[in-house]
């Protein structure tokens, strides 16, 4: 059986971690790992998946704690996919660089937010991070539109339908 690292960036519990769950633990012929940052907002579901059975790393956001998610504890993925719900403040983006140097494997990830204000950085980022995963997930033909008006590669961006009902 295959295995897939999801991992998380959310500051708060919401539809992309329903989204997460989900995979966590309906991907046929996968063995899902859930990744998920440390934070008082995401305890008690990170308590509920790994109380169904699901394996629960949680990690700091830090560069030091990215790393061990590639530790001798870990056993090492065949695929990692990065939920990014974010607007690419922060860390958050680099994040799948450093798995994918860490684990050596494809990395994906899926944009929630893409149409949010746009800064250089942001926008330098996003176009970074486009470039060095295996591919990046949207919902909707709208979501591939404003990734596309921002630079990303067309190759890269690929439309996955809503699977997971919208939890809102």
């Amino acid at each position: 059986m295959k295995r897939v690292l999801l991992v998380s960036e959310a500051r708060t519990f919401g539809g992309a971690e329903v989204y997460l769950e989900r995979l966590a633990e309906g991907i046929p012929g996968w063995s899902a790992c859930l990744a998920v940052p440390r934070r008082e907002a995401l305890s008690s579901w990170a308590d509920r998946l790994a109380a169904r059975g699901v394996p629960v790393i949680r990690y700091d956001e830090t560069v030091i704690g990215w790393s061990r998610l590639g530790s001798k504890d870990v056993s090492a993925p065949d695929l990692v996919h990065v939920n990014l719900p974010s607007t690419y403040d922060g860390r958050c983006g680099l994040l799948p660089w450093r798995l994918r140097a860490l684990w050596g494997v494809p990395v994906t990830t899926s944009e929630h937010l893409t149409g949010l204000a746009r800064s250089r950085r942001r926008l330098w980022l996003k176009r970074r991070t486009a470039s060095r995963v295996a591919g990046v997930l949207v919902a909707q033909e709208a979501n591939r539109k404003d990734l596309l008006a921002q630079g990303l590669p067309a190759s890269r961006i690929q439309v996955i339908p809503h699977g997971v009902p919208d939890p809102g």
